[in-house]
């Protein structure tokens, strides 16, 4: 098999998208806590009560902007409708399975709802089939790659891969703090390096606000902003020098099932962050490999 192979295959001949049963855009806020932490996941599909189709989607980050917008005591009466994502993007299990990661390149998605097209005259909405996670979409690639993919991928060095500015948090900094650091950029970000003085200790995602943090201040209405992010934050790190190659990048993201990998070098009090890398940054490198080959010149 090769990236090339499987780029242009339709979706249903590559896997088998993830599906969980939707949640009703009627339905109370509060359910999508009970719902994030019983499938452990950070995307909900929403659907029509009454007709199962694709009304929205809500997701981790949907999450910690309305925290962050409005106080948490209104938020008791409201139902999913009030804050889903309105008019998602959605593919079909006959799209290729290199317009997946397209989609999610372009637009900055980790996740892509499939549906179930209506017959024509079509409308911009159908029953849901399923949903693609960026995480599932790079195991595919992942076990796809060819020798000639893994030695191109071992040739690009992290350094030459488009990032945004290291954020970084001390661990005695406060929730709030961090969620802010998270939001008020032009390019939202997924994860945060936790330090001690600088050094590397641990890594706090959006995900992990979500499921920790925010059902105590929707659910139980806690206060829960000037709690320190120690507590929340990940123990164990796992970390690439900075010589560390695409492929080596990918291949821990895969073994060690995490998003963000951080880049960092030994200082004279331990590891000195450089910079995360986020699975998302891999997707320019990954796609370029599925691209077909250009047609031979007529000579």
């Amino acid at each position: 098999m090769s990236l090339r192979s499987i780029g242009n295959a339709p979706v249903r001949k590559v896997f088998e998208p993830a599906f969980l049963s939707p949640i009703r855009s009627n339905q109370p806020y509060r359910t999508v806590f009970d719902r994030f932490q019983r499938d452990q996941v950070a995307c909900l599909l929403v659907t029509h009560a009454a007709t199962g189709k694709l009304q929205g989607v809500y997701t981790s980050r949907d999450v910690l902007r309305k925290l962050a917008e409005r106080p948490i005591q209104s938020d008791a009466d409201a139902q999913v409708h009030d804050y889903m994502r309105t008019h998602p993007e959605t593919l079909t299990l006959d799209d290729a399975f290199g317009d997946v990661g397209r989609l999610m390149e372009k637009r900055g998605f980790r996740h892509v709802p499939f549906i179930q097209r209506a017959d024509p005259p079509y409308d911009d909405t159908g029953i849901p089939v399923g949903l693609a996670r960026l995480e599932i979409w790079m195991k595919c690639a992942h076990e796809a790659l060819s020798d000639d993919d893994r030695q191109a991928l071992a040739a690009v060095n992290q350094a030459d891969i488009r990032t945004h500015p290291l954020v970084s948090a001390e661990e005695s900094e406060t929730v709030k703090a961090v969620v802010d650091k998270m939001l008020t950029r032009k390019k939202t970000v997924g994860a945060v390096a936790v330090t001690r003085e600088g050094v590397l200790v641990g890594m706090l995602s959006e995900q992990d606000l979500t499921l920790e943090v925010a059902p105590r201040m929707v659910v139980h209405g806690e206060d829960r902003w000037n709690d320190l992010i120690k507590p929340y934050a990940s123990k164990d790190v796992f970390w690439l020098p900075e010589d560390a190659s695409v492929l080596q990048i990918l291949e821990m993201m895969m073994d060690r099932k995490i998003r963000h990998v951080p880049i960092a070098r030994q200082g004279a009090k331990g590891l000195e962050i450089v910079k995360t890398v986020s699975m998302r940054r891999l997707l320019p490198e990954v796609l370029k490999l599925m691209e077909p080959e250009p047609a031979a010149s007529a000579g």
